[in-house]
């Protein structure tokens, strides 16, 4: 009986090293590739303009457009909302609706603690 019960321990751990290595032999094989997403601002002027990493949005379709295709990319990008201070809250809360309605995911307002007083 004693002998069975070593038998057994010694093939749990003769298999568990077993799978350990093939676990470790394939990921140094195969590294996974980190893909870093690109980075787009959106940025949204006091007058209500609306400008995707620095070039005007002639219009709602051209930005509902970008951000479809932005969201049906296979690695979608950083979204970063930079509303200017005085922008309008109507139209911060807009671009929000069409990020999330577009499938967007990664998405988040940056740039406000400018405008916050430190003293």
């Amino acid at each position: 009986m004693r002998r069975r019960v070593v038998v057994g321990a010694v093939i749990s751990v003769t298999l568990g090293a077993i799978c350990w290595f093939r676990i470790a032999f394939s990921a140094s094989q195969n590294p996974p590739q980190a893909t870093t997403p690109a980075l787009v601002i959106i940025g949204i002027g006091a007058d209500g303009k609306i400008t995707w990493n620095g070039q005007t949005m002639t219009n709602r379709a051209q930005l509902d457009q970008m951000l479809s295709r932005s969201a049906s990319q296979s690695v979608q990008p950083e979204i970063q909302l930079r509303p200017a201070k005085l922008a309008k809250y109507h139209d911060v809360y807009q671009v929000l609706a069409d990020a999330q309605r577009a499938g967007l995911y990664k998405f988040g307002i940056v740039g406000n603690e400018e405008y916050f007083d430190h003293h």
